[in-house]
């Protein structure tokens, strides 16, 4: 497979340079990045992998607005269940059956859309001190293992939550009534959300010592 990959590269190169010399104007985005070296495989796959970046960041500006929406939805009925259930309690002394547990359904979805989100705005709690004081190439191997964790978590979560919601698959819950495979799925839709803000993060800057500017 590397072969193929190096030849194509080799095929592509000679195109890109065959267009440079014809092509009188600026060169084509993909045909820019040239290297001294024969064997660089992946410049002339630079556009490809430009338009799709582009795109898988356009769908998670989408999907975090959505999972916004959506989590702010899930405070305001959280509030509102808890609510009516102190008040039915305790002044009406007549508490509903099914309030906690429908307050700890939206709980439980806004605690893994919640967990999302931080990933996505990098808000989760991160120790680097050591890593900060790095050079900078130790420092990107650190990046990259911590993403590579990262994303193997989120691929446990798919694999675990598709377990939890084919076992719970038929239950209901004793109050609702509702169906319990519905609560397990935030786990798999959380993973499947990180793994887009992973791959939407893919190409950006690489965080610098605190006191360095660029």
């Amino acid at each position: 497979m590397s072969v193929s990959l190096l030849a194509f590269a080799r095929v592509s190169e000679q195109r890109c340079r065959v267009a440079l010399r014809q092509q009188p104007g600026p060169p084509e985005p993909h045909c820019r990045y040239r290297s001294s070296s024969p064997g660089v495989a992946w410049a002339s796959l630079w556009k490809v992998d430009n338009t799709t970046l582009q795109f898988v960041r356009r769908l998670n500006r989408r999907m975090v607005a959505l999972e916004k929406a959506v989590a702010g939805s899930l405070v305001l009925a959280v509030f509102a269940v808890v609510l009516l259930q102190v008040t039915m309690r305790y002044l009406f002394e007549r508490p509903n059956p099914w309030s906690e547990e429908l307050s700890r359904f939206c709980f439980i979805w806004l605690s893994m859309i919640g967990a999302s989100l931080a990933l996505e705005s990098q808000s989760h709690f991160v120790f680097d001190l050591a890593v900060t004081t790095l050079p900078r190439r130790p420092r990107i191997w650190a990046h990259r293992c911590s993403t590579g964790i990262v994303a193997a978590a989120a691929f446990g979560f798919i694999i675990l939550g598709f377990g939890l919601v084919h076992l719970a698959h038929g239950q209901r819950s004793a109050a609702l009534g509702l169906p319990l495979a519905w609560v397990y799925a935030s786990v798999p839709v959380a993973g499947i959300l990180m793994l887009l803000h992973l791959a939407a993060g893919l190409g950006g800057t690489l965080p610098e010592p605190e006191g360095k500017s660029h």
